[in-house]
């Protein structure tokens, strides 16, 4: 009988994640805890040098990094094939796209949306092998 963490390892070998899927798991999960850990230690600076933000950015701008450090907890739960990394990832995204459009306005939000709609694109063509 095989245990359940060499079942794992047997499954895990079976299955090929895409090159570009790695990369930008990679690439998005570094990138977003360093942008998790600015907007939680700099909301206060970052809000200021934004002319046109509401008076509650720096609250927003704290609680996308909160929401940030989710989003890096998705982005592993994918790596590791599981479909609420995903879930959770779709989720996040969508909600630091309105923080964003509310504080900011304008195009720059739309590409967080780009690039999380592009990982899930790519997790969507290997759905059936999460879990």
């Amino acid at each position: 009988m095989i245990d359940s963490e060499a079942k794992d390892q047997l499954v895990d070998s079976q299955r090929k994640r895409g090159r570009a899927l790695t990369v930008l798991l990679v690439l998005f999960g570094i990138f977003t805890a360093i942008a998790g850990v600015a907007n939680l230690g700099g909301s206060d600076r970052i809000a200021a040098n934004l002319p046109n933000a509401p008076g509650w950015a720096a609250t927003g701008i704290f609680a996308m990094g909160l929401l940030a450090i989710l989003a890096v907890v998705g982005l592993v739960g994918i790596w590791k094939w599981y479909r609420w990394g995903a879930y959770l990832y779709a989720v996040l995204t969508a909600a630091v796209f309105g923080l964003n459009m509310l504080i900011l306005g304008g195009g720059a939000p739309v590409l967080g949306l780009i690039g999380g709609a592009t990982i899930l694109y790519l997790v969507s063509r290997q759905w059936s092998e999460f879990e």
